[in-house]
């Protein structure tokens, strides 16, 4: 359990939200794809945890993206996670919550996310988040890569939680800056 830690890198200084806020009648899966439009009204105000075995990363989809997502639910994954839709909440504050021991890719054609993502620690790495990625294949940092296919915004409408989170979107970006412009909020 990871009771806190330092702000350098080392622990994060967060609750150990995977082992703390887990019910005891959680529904338990195995799967490397969950489509959270799956969801029904049964599942409104429970739990889901999915086990992964090795080094999969689960994607999570919307297959419903266009529209919104309106149940209380926290899915807990044990390993890392790919975001490859919006997930967009309909009801009054967001009540979704993903909770991931390891890490969380959000894809590059992700704009908004509604709700609480908490990336902690799995073993020896982890803990997280990463807002474009290839589906959750990282950009090489030192290329153009970030510049090409990062240029969209991302809206997270919520918290993030995790040890770090490398913020990749470049949309609006000091390189698009002209000399002498103007400061404007």
């Amino acid at each position: 359990a990871n009771d806190g830690g330092s702000y350098d890198g080392s622990p994060i200084c967060a609750a150990d939200y995977f082992d703390t806020t887990q019910k005891e009648n959680i529904h338990n899966i195995s799967t490397t794809n969950f489509d959270i439009a799956s969801l029904d009204a049964d599942d409104d105000g429970k739990q889901t945890l999915i086990n992964t075995s090795g080094s999969f990363k689960v994607h999570i989809s919307n297959s419903a993206a266009g529209s919104s997502f309106g149940l209380k639910h926290t899915l807990f994954v044990d390993g890392d996670v790919v975001l490859s839709d919006d997930i967009i909440y309909s009801g009054l504050g967001p009540n979704f919550s993903l909770v991931v021991r390891g890490d969380i890719y959000i894809d590059k054609s992700v704009a908004q996310l509604d709700g609480l993502f908490v990336a902690q620690p799995r073993d020896a790495g982890g803990g997280n988040v990463y807002t474009c990625t290839n589906e959750g294949n990282q950009f090489n940092n030192s290329s153009s890569d970030l510049w090409d296919n990062c240029r969209s915004r991302l809206v997270i409408n919520g918290a993030v939680i995790a040890g770090k989170v490398k913020l990749q979107r470049v949309i609006d970006s000091l390189r698009d800056s002209l000399a002498g412009e103007p400061y404007a909020s």
